[in-house]
């Protein structure tokens, strides 16, 4: 992951970075409750999208890929 991401999350609390336990050179990213919150915030906001492309054979989510594509440039 990018570290000037990390540090945009870390900056609004949404990740910590931990040493690692196998790797003291290494850190671990590790998503806090305020975190978790947004992630199955946003998760939940996406279901119905999901479950609508779900029903669309593969090559009908293809071409709503590459419509979608266009659309947003």
């Amino acid at each position: 992951m990018d570290t000037q991401i990390v540090v945009r999350l870390e900056a609004l609390g949404l990740v910590t970075r931990e040493p690692n336990p196998r790797d003291r050179r290494a850190r671990l990213v590790a998503r806090t409750p305020r975190g978790d919150e947004i992630n199955h915030r946003f998760a939940t906001a996406f279901t119905f999208a999901r479950t609508a492309v779900g029903r669309l054979s593969p090559d009908k989510q293809d071409q709503l890929t590459a419509l979608l594509r266009k659309a947003l440039g």
